[in-house]
């Protein structure tokens, strides 16, 4: 699906991603708000994850660890994406892929579980106060720059950071485990 001009997400929204193959993904051409706070934040999830929101037609009751969606949300065009209070789980894809240019992007206060980490492309990133646990990669991408503050991760599968571009950009992590 494919959203356009300025796109709202409310805390407490469950969005369920069909399983990986289906091409299941949010591309994002424009800005985003994220109302959400740590007691109600945004959740993106597999189909099969019946222990948050509604059960759906299909589900197994059993979600699989990397089997949902392609990219979960997936940002075009040129505009910053700021996310904040997500909650992402058994990703397919990227959980987040940063495909918007020159863009400083930020991630504050999220957690990133049982998936593909993110993926960056010549872009900046700022991640603060961020849980990745069971994933690939914290980010992989091609000429990007990444300031990391507050960050804890927990069973990385190939690599922590991976920048496999040309012109490999600035890599700086504080108060992190």
């Amino acid at each position: 699906m494919s959203l356009t001009g300025a796109t709202r997400f409310i805390g407490g929204t469950v969005l369920k991603f069909a399983p990986y193959g289906s091409g299941a993904a949010l591309n994002i051409h424009g800005t985003v708000e994220c109302d959400a706070s740590d007691l109600s934040p945004i959740i993106l999830t597999g189909r099969d994850d019946n222990l948050l929101g509604e059960v759906v037609d299909g589900s197994t009751g059993t979600p699989v660890p990397f089997g949902y969606g392609g990219d979960y949300l997936r940002f075009d065009g040129t505009s910053p994406a700021v996310l904040k209070h997500l909650r992402v789980l058994y990703s397919g894809g990227y959980a987040v892929n940063f495909a918007n240019g020159s863009a400083q992007n930020e991630i504050w206060h999220s957690q990133v579980l049982h998936g593909f980490g993110l993926w960056a492309e010549n872009c900046s990133m700022r991640l603060r106060n961020v849980l990745f646990h069971d994933i690939t990669a914290l980010v992989e991408g091609l000429n990007f720059n990444t300031d990391i503050q507050h960050l804890t991760g927990h069973t990385f599968w190939w690599s922590f950071i991976y920048d496999a571009g040309a012109n490999p950009g600035t890599f700086t992590m504080v108060n992190s485990i």
